[in-house]
Parts: structure tokens; sequence; C-alpha cells
């Protein structure tokens, strides 16, 4: 009788389950890769392209999407803002389009406040404000490197730029700041020359008989504008009513240090 044999096992050859594992390890980070950048894609709000004249007239804005901001989860809590200073949509709020064309980001904030600022507070914020706060190429993370939250302002002189903290004060005229890393932003110390200069930028702005209008065009430096690229962008909302920023609303609703982190930032697709 013909004895039954035994069946023999290879040896366990470790050089080609590494292999194995490693390949596996690449593929699965591609298609996270690939899902988190299609997700972006899809989450993104799409901002069209139109011809936008920057004159305080809204007649050109009139195929952009609206983005309100009038409810108390935008409201920033903190810092000395509690909740209960903001009385409803006629206290504050604020109704936001935004447009692209060639290289230039617009604009058109319409404002509702039911007192107006005299703009002599000592920095920006604690006045009547709109705060744009750019992430261009949406690197996330810090807007300026260094820059922690308990820093003093004037240590982000001189530093690195990833993303923008821009202030509008809807003053007559009206007053710009772009660029903390040149200076704090004192309210008598402008930087509508370097806006001009630098950025290609416009502003006008205007009372209307609920609050105010600003609509803003620039283009930002170093950035190259095209169809379908995704940017990173925040808002914020100061209201003074002769308290030296009495309330502040935030579009992402982000509570924590949004001027110093950009990983909150809402993602915009150019169209």
């Amino acid at each position: 009788m013909k004895k039954c044999g035994t069946l023999k096992r290879e040896p366990f050859n470790n050089y080609y389950m590494i292999q194995y594992a490693i390949r596996i390890s690449v593929l699965l980070s591609l298609l996270v890769f690939c899902t988190c950048g299609s997700d972006q894609q899809k989450e993104a709000l799409h901002i069209p392209h139109l011809n936008i004249t920057v004159d305080g007239n809204t007649g050109d804005w009139n195929s952009a999407p609206l983005f309100q901001m009038d409810s108390k989860d935008h409201l920033w809590i903190g810092e000395g803002l509690p909740e209960g200073r903001w009385t409803g949509k006629k206290d504050l709020s604020v109704s936001v389009r935004i447009a692209w064309s060639g290289q230039k980001l617009y604009f058109l904030f319409e404002v509702t406040d039911d007192t107006l600022s005299r703009f002599d507070r000592e920095f920006t914020w604690e006045n009547d404000c709109i705060e744009i706060h750019l992430d261009p190429e949406n690197r996330e993370g810090e807007r300026i490197r260094g820059i922690t939250e308990g820093d003093p302002l004037e240590a982000r002189i001189g530093r690195e730029n990833n993303g923008y903290e821009m202030h509008f004060l809807p003053a007559q005229p009206p007053k710009v700041f772009v660029d903390d890393t040149r200076g704090v932003f004192y309210t008598d110390s402008t930087q509508n020359r370097y806006f001009q200069r630098a950025w290609n930028g416009e502003v006008s702005a205007r009372d209307t008989e609920d609050g105010y209008l600003v609509e803003i065009g620039f283009d930002p430096p170093g950035s190259d504008l095209s169809r379908d690229k995704i940017i990173g962008m925040d808002i914020g909302i100061c209201d003074d009513d002769g308290m030296g920023r009495k309330s502040l609303m935030v579009w992402s609703r982000f509570n924590g240090p949004f001027w110093i982190t950009m990983d909150h930032f809402k993602k915009l697709r150019l169209q």
C-alpha cells in the first residue's frame, strides 16, 4: 500500500510579505488622498466668474450666490464678548456675495447695523469693521509662521505669511488694512496705498438706510487665480455701537483663534 505523504510547507518569506504590505499601504494612502481631494471639491462653495465694477452699485451682483450671517450661531464668544450683547438681526447681520474675474477676487457686503461707528477706536477691530481672512493657496495651518495666540501683536511684524487677515472700515473714505506683518492694525495707520499698489486693490463704501455697504476687489499677491482653484476663507464682522467691539460674527462659526489658524476656513471653488 502506498503511504500518504505529508504536505511540506514552504518557509515563510519575509521579503515578499514586507513588499506586499508596503504596496497595500501606498494604495491606501493614495485612496485617502484622492477621497479627501474629491470631498474638498464637493463641499466647496462655488464662486462665479463675473464682471464686477467696484463702485458701490449692486446691479452686477445679481447672479452671485448670497451668504448670510444673521444668527446667534455666528457670534464669537470670548475676550469680553458675551452672547447677550447682540439683540438681533437689526443690531448686526450681513449678507455677502463673492465673485472673481481675471486675477481678482470681489466682495459685496451689505451690513445691517443700527448704530454706526465714529472710527476713532485705537485698533481696527474695535470699530465697525469687515474682516476677510484669506488662505489663497489653501495651505491651512498657521496663518503667520511661528505665531501663536499668546504672542503680542508686534511679534507678527516681519514674519512670513501663509495667509492674510484683512480689515476694511466703512469710513469716508474707507480705511484699509491688509497685512499685519507690515504693522499693527492701528486705526490711524492705514494701508490704503499699499493695498492699491501691491494688491491692485479697490474699495467703495457708503451708508445705507439700515447700515452700510462695502464693495471690494483685489489681486492676492503671489497667487494665481484660475478655474477650479480652491481657496480658504473666513469672514468676520465687528460691531462697535459706541462700546468698542460690542459683538463679533464669524462666518465659519469657529469660536477659537480664527486670526491664528486657517484650519477652520470655508473652502471656495472658483467656477
